[in-house]
């Protein structure tokens, strides 16, 4: 099962303090959420966790060895990562794209097998996109490509998946049908998301764990259900929020 811990994990920009002591445990079968104002510090938390900048103070541990301690090309079979916002360098089609998500299980000079183009093909179907195998990237919408993206995180098929705002570009069907394919993705054996997220709503329903960003720097992190309240949303966003319970559950909106 894959673990993923921080230990007393601070980080800062300039002087600026975005983290202070983080110790929590992630494990397989969690879906998390990362969740926090424009800023505070999500997507630099990510890369930490990542292993692609370092902390402050404290440690990254994947699997009980710091991360940057892990070899690359194991940390990227086991560990694969969806960015914000993904350039596309080279003219390729959707396919060759989402192929590429094979690579760090693949030796040098080694071309991809039979079964390599069969994972591909599913990661493509499952976020609808198998007729659009053969079209350039450069000719997709935003919210195509993100589907692009997510199709090639799932075909690298790594246990740990870092996941910055998934939802980027998408209607509310495709969001909803991402969210629903990458919370399902989590109940496989020895499998694990950490996912940024904007939407309150989105996280409460889809994740089973969270991990809210205060703005001086803590921490609010457990089970989904259990960290979620009025207060602990207007210290994250600063702003009034309202509760709303409903026969679909509890909802929560800025007032």
């Amino acid at each position: 099962m894959p673990r993923l811990e921080t230990r007393d994990l601070t980080l800062r920009i300039g002087h600026r303090l975005l983290l202070r002591d983080l110790s929590v445990a992630f494990e397989g079968g969690q879906n998390w959420a990362i969740l926090g104002a424009n800023g505070s510090g999500k997507t630099t938390l990510l890369h930490t966790l990542a292993g692609l900048r370092p902390a402050n103070n404290g440690a990254v541990l994947l699997e009980s060895q710091a991360i940057q301690d892990v070899p690359r090309r194991v940390r990227a079979q086991t560990l694969g990562i969806l960015f914000q916002d993904a350039p596309n360098a080279f003219p390729a089609s959707v396919f060759e794209t989402v192929l590429s998500g094979r690579h760090p299980h693949l030796g040098f000079w080694q071309s991809e097998s039979a079964a390599d183009h069969a994972l591909a093909q599913a990661a493509l179907a499952a976020v609808g996109l198998t007729d659009f195998a053969d079209r350039s990237v450069a000719t997709l919408s935003g919210g195509e490509r993100r589907r692009v993206e997510v199709a090639t995180l799932l075909a690298q098929d790594a246990p740990l998946c870092l996941l910055d705002e998934p939802v980027n570009h998408l209607d509310p069907r495709h969001q909803i049908a991402l969210l629903r394919l990458i919370g399902e993705r989590a109940q496989r054996t020895g499998h694990l998301n950490l996912m940024v997220l904007h939407d309150v709503n989105l996280a409460l329903r889809f994740c089973t764990h969270g991990l809210l960003l205060l703005a001086d720097g803590g921490t609010r992190h457990g089970r989904m259900a259990d960290i979620l309240d009025v207060s602990i949303l207007e210290a994250v966003y600063g702003c009034t929020m309202r509760e709303i319970r409903s026969d679909a559950g509890r909802l929560f909106f800025p007032d």
